[in-house]
């Protein structure tokens, strides 16, 4: 059989198993955001001035252009404040030290984005 028949063979299995995964296995596994997954995170922010009194945590969700959203302030004298749509799954730190954390016992699909850490020192203007 010639070296054609061989390649043209290979790469209809390989496409084929390809679609068949993906139908039969990516496809089948969708989930509703009622369902957690199984996974728990912890995300730490180190601040980078010591002077910042004031830390957030933003997410930009995957794939949508809608920017950031607030998940967390923190103010170094008070107790940190999650966003109501990141109540009933999101625990965070208050400042500590260097730091905070924002962590989740089971992260939903939608939860699925890029978390950015920001800081901010009070200015007094008077």
């Amino acid at each position: 059989m010639s070296k054609l028949y061989y390649t043209t063979t290979f790469l209809f299995f390989f496409f084929f198993s390809f679609f068949f995964f993906f139908f039969f296995y990516c496809l089948a596994h969708t989930q509703t955001p009622h369902e957690p997954l199984a996974y728990s995170y912890l995300l730490t922010c180190s601040k980078m001035k010591p002077s910042s009194d004031i830390m957030y945590w933003y997410k930009m969700p995957l794939g949508n252009g809608s920017g950031l959203i607030l998940v967390v302030t923190a103010v170094k004298v008070g107790k940190a404040s999650v966003e109501a749509a990141f109540q009933s799954h999101f625990t965070s730190s208050d400042i500590q030290g260097d730091g905070m954390t924002l962590s989740t016992e089971g992260a939903f699909l939608n939860d699925s984005g890029i978390y950015y850490c920001a800081e901010s020192e009070t200015q007094w203007v008077g």
